[in-house]
This record gives C-alpha cells, structure tokens and sequence, in this order.
C-alpha cells in the first residue's frame, strides 16, 4: 500500500517562496548533528517526524497508538480479573 504524497512535507519549495527576496544569512543553517541533539529522544523522534510527515497526520498516528493501548490495556486487565479474581482458568474464558 501507498502513502499518499500529501502526507509527506514539501522539500522547503513553501519556505523558499516566501523568502524569495531575502539573502540567507551565513551560517543560519544548523547542522542535522546539533538539530537533532536534545537531551529526551522522544523530542528527537517527533522533531525529524514532523519534519518529514505533516503534523496532522503524526498527531492522529499519535492519537491512534494511544486508542490501541487502552485497548490492550482493558483487554489485559479483564484477563486478569477473570483469572485471579474469579480463579476461573484459560478454558473457561
């Protein structure tokens, strides 16, 4: 399966558009070595995703991991409750 091509960001064609008059200033590019060099690699993962996916789209895959946690979180826990609770075994689940 494809991924449709609106959900990947431009290559800086919008940005370049809109500083089309203005000189870049020397050295304002940063390095990927000290961009991506924060202290939690949570933030790292999420700053190169939204730099290659749209923000919509990392929001609701974000969303979507979390509603499959839950759900594996109650189904656990009812398994749980059947089992120590009501000592009933895996066969009679």
């Amino acid at each position: 399966m494809e991924l449709p091509s609106s959900l990947f960001r431009s290559d800086g064609e919008e940005e370049e558009e809109e500083k089309e008059g203005e000189l870049p200033a020397s050295g304002s590019e940063v390095p990927e070595s000290e961009r991506y060099n924060h202290w939690n690699p949570v933030y790292n993962f999420m700053d190169k995703m939204t730099d290659k996916y749209d923000t919509t789209f990392v929001v609701m895959l974000g969303m979507q991991y979390f509603n499959q946690g839950t759900k594996v979180l109650v189904s656990l826990a009812s398994a749980n409750l059947f089992k120590d609770y009501y000592e009933l075994g895996p066969g009679y689940v």
